[in-house]
């Protein structure tokens, strides 16, 4: 029966640590010291042997994903998110007066008309997309627009009547239009009017003008202007706003 040959011992290496010991990691065969302790990167090569080669080039094929792995949460976890715009609002009685037919902020005046000025502010954080508000609590005759860094809003009369279908009749829909052109011309009141805005920017406030109809009695406005709907934000997130805005005389 044969004996099995012996095997040849494995190199070792034979740094000599600051306690006197030998470091005895394994090297490749003719070098002698490991990769820590070789003082050339050619060396340092050498000294590994087949497995450790292996697994050093696995290593290094594994950096690329670790760090674009490392590069993605840092990024998340260091991306700013937007903040939500800061919607203010505020009204105040202008003592100017208009006669008939004077044209002031896309609003054809009558002298009995009062102009209340209603700023509309977003106050800081990104831009705030359709707008979509109805005003109310005055007897509004027209509301325009005067400022000249927020896209042109476009007013709209609301009727405070429900036209019914009636077969034989034109459309609810044209019903209501010949209603709304019908007190366009006789310049009658609604309280109720909606605005929408395409985008009021960051920092950025539109000034619209509401001509109220004059109270004889008082003659001054005197309840507040009340503000609700939605506007949009950041990639389509939505808000809501209903305010009470007091005029200040």
């Amino acid at each position: 029966m044969s004996t099995p040959a012996p095997q040849a011992p494995k190199s070792t290496c034979t740094f000599k640590k600051a306690n006197g010991e030998l470091c005895k990691r394994n090297v490749s065969e003719g070098e002698g010291r490991c990769w820590q302790h070789a003082v050339s990167w050619s060396h340092k090569w050498k000294s590994l042997t087949g497995n450790q080669q292996v697994l050093f080039v696995l290593a290094l094929l594994a950096l690329p994903g670790t760090y674009f792995s490392y590069a993605s949460w840092h990024d998340a976890r260091t991306q700013k998110v937007p903040s939500a715009p800061k919607l203010t609002l505020s009204a105040s009685l202008s003592n100017v007066t208009y006669p008939d037919g004077a044209v002031y902020a896309r609003i054809e005046w009558k002298k009995d008309w009062r102009e209340v000025q209603l700023d509309v502010t977003n106050e800081k954080g990104p831009a705030i997309k359709n707008l979509d508000v109805t005003i109310s609590g005055q007897m509004i005759e027209a509301i325009g627009q005067i400022t000249n860094e927020v896209p042109l809003c476009k007013p709209t009369k609301l009727l405070d009547v429900t036209v019914p279908n009636i077969p034989g009749l034109p459309s609810p829909e044209d019903m209501e239009e010949k209603l709304r052109e019908g007190m366009e011309k006789a310049h009658a009141f609604s309280e109720k009017w909606q605005l929408s805005c395409p985008e009021i920017g960051g920092g950025k406030t539109l000034k619209a003008v509401i001509a109220i109809a004059f109270d004889k009695k008082t003659g001054l406005p005197g309840e507040p202007i009340a503000v609700a709907g939605t506007y949009e934000f950041d990639a389509g997130k939505s808000a809501n706003v209903a305010i009470q805005v007091p005029i200040k005389h």
